[in-house]
């Protein structure tokens, strides 16, 4: 009868241990390199603007002019290499570069880029001939004559090198730096992102997912954590962790938010894990853990959500406009407001990246945070000099938190509607211009 007890008080105290294993545990990592089109990497890219080499000397470069941080042109859907995508980017401030000797034999096509690499900046040229050839050294007082070139490729125009390996950095634990280099826009541009990332897959309640990190602010590192930092607690962006949620074999950065920034825990299924990885990327552990629960109502209007903190990240639409989030402080990313017409389609606005008194949102424990979002709304006009004889006019939608939204409503599935007539009038009412405006 004892042995009997014994085994059942023993299956009584396994079972939860059995069943938080099941939950959590370390997943091993492999680095693999990315094609010139993985849009993951993306997500970890700097941009420098390129300025001639002045006076163009193939022996000595005593100065080159200061360069002002420059900002990429619109993504375009043509092949590899494509043009790089609006997010995740970083220009470099604008800095005088003194180099006191060039490399031999530099053509006088040659351009000068200054870039960022973890907390550090250095300068590299680009040589467009054939095969084309980069240069890379500390951002000042720099002697290039003696640096070995780098041989790349050109495609569709562009000069590609991959991969550049930097060593690490900062800190210990961080693996040499792999990245990509290639221009745009004839040599205007050079970007800068990583060469590759780690991936494997982990299980989760039941369920395989794959995931990938990328060591987005380039210090050797794919472990540092984002969250609020300094005494106005802005949202300070580290790395970058990925994970397939829909197991459709794509990281994409869609509403299920696969890609994200790396934080403290990692929300699959409203289940959320800790999340500890080695700093050279050969592991992760996940482990299932209950933050302390708030709730946050949006007063029934029909809103997609997408908020982040040290928590992570989430996306929150649908519903009756309430949501269980872990207690914190919140940054708003992106908002779209939705109503259902007479017909019952459903009509979008989406936001310009002000968002008023959402900016912010703070969960408390066990209480209710409630915002006003979207109606009532207001039109409004701001109208700024573009040169001699020309003025710039740019509406909005404003709601009612002081939140903006573009004038571009447009139809879920359909199409947008047209950019609407602009008329401006005198004092007395008369007309003394119109046309038609123009989104972008």
């Amino acid at each position: 009868m004892r042995c009997l007890r014994l085994v059942f008080v023993l299956t009584l105290c396994l079972g939860p241990i059995a069943g938080a294993a099941w939950a959590q545990g370390v997943f091993p990592l492999r680095y693999v390199d990315a094609a010139l089109d993985d849009q993951l990497t993306r997500f970890g890219m700097r941009i420098g603007g390129g300025l001639a080499i002045l006076p163009p000397s193939p022996a000595r470069l005593p100065k080159v002019a200061e360069l002002m941080p420059t900002q990429p042109s619109q993504p375009a859907p043509a092949p590899v290499p494509s043009r790089p995508p609006a997010f995740g980017m970083e220009t470099v401030p604008g800095r005088a570069l003194q180099l006191r000797a060039a490399p031999e034999g530099l053509s006088d096509k040659a351009l000068s880029y200054i870039l960022s690499l973890g907390n550090h900046h250095f300068c590299a040229i680009v040589d467009p001939v054939s095969p084309p050839r980069l240069y890379v050294g500390p951002a000042e007082n720099v002697d290039l004559s003696t640096v070995a070139p780098i041989v790349g490729t050109t495609q569709q125009g562009e000069c590609v090198f991959s991969p550049v390996v930097f060593p690490p950095t900062e800190g210990e634990g961080g693996a040499p730096i792999r990245m990509q280099l290639m221009t745009f826009d004839g040599g205007k541009l050079l970007a800068l992102c990583p060469a590759g990332y780690f991936t494997g897959e982990v299980t989760l309640g039941g369920r395989t997912y794959r995931v990938a990190l990328v060591d987005a602010n380039g210090n050797g590192r794919v472990s540092d954590v984002s969250g609020l930092s300094g005494d106005d607690k802005e949202w300070r962006g580290e790395d970058r962790l990925a994970i397939d949620l829909n197991q459709d074999g794509k990281f994409t950065g869609n509403e299920a938010i696969e890609v994200q920034w790396l934080c403290k825990t990692l929300r699959v299924r409203d289940v959320y894990y800790s999340v500890q990885l080695a700093p050279d990327g050969s592991s992760i552990r996940l482990d299932e853990v209950k933050p302390k629960m708030g709730t946050l109502d949006c007063g029934g209007a029909d809103v997609s959500l997408v908020l982040v903190s040290e928590m992570g990240m989430h996306a929150l639409g649908g519903g009756d406009g309430k949501w269980l989030l872990p207690e914190g402080e919140y940054i708003t990313r992106s908002l779209t407001l939705s109503k259902r017409d007479r017909a019952g389609e459903k009509w979008t606005l989406s936001d310009l990246s002000a968002f008023g008194t959402l900016s912010r949102v703070t969960v408390r424990r066990g209480e209710t945070a409630t915002l006003k979002v979207g109606p009532p709304l207001t039109l409004k006009v701001k109208a700024v000099s573009g040169g001699p004889n020309q003025v710039l006019v740019n509406p909005c939608i404003e709601g009612a938190a002081g939140e903006r939204y573009s004038v571009g409503l447009e139809k879920v599935g359909g199409a947008r509607l047209p950019a609407p007539k602009v008329k401006i009038f005198d004092e007395s009412g008369k007309v003394l211009a119109e046309g038609n405006s123009e989104y972008g």
